[in-house]
């Protein structure tokens, strides 16, 4: 067998028992899943599942490393905003392409993401997407302000917009993601930008 065609069965195999994975999790939780489940369900020896990974903590940990260096990946493919740019976002209504090329990965990955980001998944991996949109976020905020004083905490600041920004993402894939991922990122942009209250109308009362 030639090596394109080794590496095709290896790919094909992995997602197999990735997909298998996710159902398993979804099911019955991850502290249940075995790797006997996984084997049984994805039709594959035991000994085949222990090729690619030594257990289901090492499947774990491999599946979200791949989705933690893909949105690094995003976030550098995104160059950074100058105050200009980010005016005429504003004036255009249009979203930051880095959170409309994240919700576009969310929504290609949304059948893992929604379980592992679920109660029945890994509750610290949404710390660690968190961590991955602060670096990127303060990147840009200091990029775009610099080091000036702030009206607010920037701790206090950078903890609300992360997670509103995750927590909004997150509402869209557990509700269908109605929105297109530019949708959605626009709905967010303007939170971000108008604040809850003005974003959904309020007015003062007279």
């Amino acid at each position: 067998m030639d090596q394109e065609k080794m590496d095709r069965r290896i790919a094909k195999t992995r997602i197999a028992i990735k997909n298998v994975f996710t159902e398993l999790i979804d099911e019955i939780g991850f502290d249940a899943v075995t790797v006997k489940n996984i084997t049984d369900k994805a039709n594959i020896n035991r000994s085949t599942f222990y090729l690619h990974y030594r257990d289901k903590y090492d499947l774990l940990e491999k599946s979200e490393e791949e989705i933690i260096q893909k949105i690094e990946e995003i976030s550098k493919s995104i160059r950074r905003l100058t105050p200009k740019e980010l005016n005429n976002l504003y004036s255009d209504n249009k979203p930051f392409p880095f959170v409309i090329k994240l919700a576009e990965y969310f929504r290609d990955n949304a059948a893992f993401l929604k379980v592992i980001l679920g109660p029945k998944g890994d509750l610290s991996f949404q710390e660690k997407i968190k961590t991955i949109l602060e670096k990127n976020i303060v990147e840009n905020v200091r990029a775009i302000f610099g080091e000036g004083t702030f009206h607010v905490p920037i701790d206090v600041f950078m903890a609300y917009i992360i997670s509103a920004h995750v927590g909004s993402i997150l509402h869209w894939l557990n509700t269908g993601m109605k929105q297109s991922p530019e949708e959605i990122a626009t709905i967010i942009f303007n939170l971000t930008f108008q604040g809850p209250v003005n974003a959904i109308g309020f007015k003062k009362f007279q």
